[in-house]
């Protein structure tokens, strides 16, 4: 599957596919590339993991050995989030210029289904909900947001809402 503005390398080693996971993630990344205003047509790898697959993940890039509901590992670093002027397009440490249109490389995301079920029925909304939120929320790491303290995570928060709404 393609569009416009996203290309995802999609993976799914959970053999699980509880509604269309791809179809949904690029639909969430579509919208939170358009509301950041990215200019450009963009490149994510998405791994859809259970727990254990995750915990061996942040254990090896992270050195956490613990479980986690989604990983994210942004490929660029930005004055502040969504701030794409500091990209020369064109530039092969950026972009995936194999693709036609070249794309800009956002970085890599891991989802753990396990945990997505978890939270689901612990937050009362369908795991659907809730893969979108976590997709949204690590979309927006990958396009330079945090929420390292109290006012950055209400803004990404709110932003993540904004994607997911």
């Amino acid at each position: 599957m393609t569009d416009n503005k996203i290309f995802i390398d999609y993976q799914n080693d959970t053999g699980r596919e509880p509604f269309d996971l791809e179809a949904k993630a690029y639909e969430v990344l579509n919208k939170a590339l358009d509301l950041s205003g990215c200019p450009y047509p963009c490149r994510v790898s998405l791994l859809i993991t259970d727990g254990p697959g995750i915990r061996e993940y942040n254990k090896n890039t992270r050195g956490i050995d613990e479980e986690t509901d989604v990983l994210s590992y942004p490929a660029l670093e930005y004055e502040k989030p969504s701030d794409f002027s500091g990209i020369s397009e064109g530039d092969p440490l950026l972009f995936d210029l194999d693709a036609d249109p070249a794309r800009l490389i956002l970085g890599d995301i891991l989802i753990n289904m396990d945990r997505i079920s978890e939270q689901a029925k612990t937050l009362g909304h369908s795991p659907e909900y809730e893969f979108c939120y976590m997709t949204a929320h690590s979309a927006l790491h990958l396009l330079g947001w945090d929420h390292a303290d109290d006012e950055e995570e209400k803004s990404m928060t709110e932003e993540t809402l904004r994607i997911v709404s």
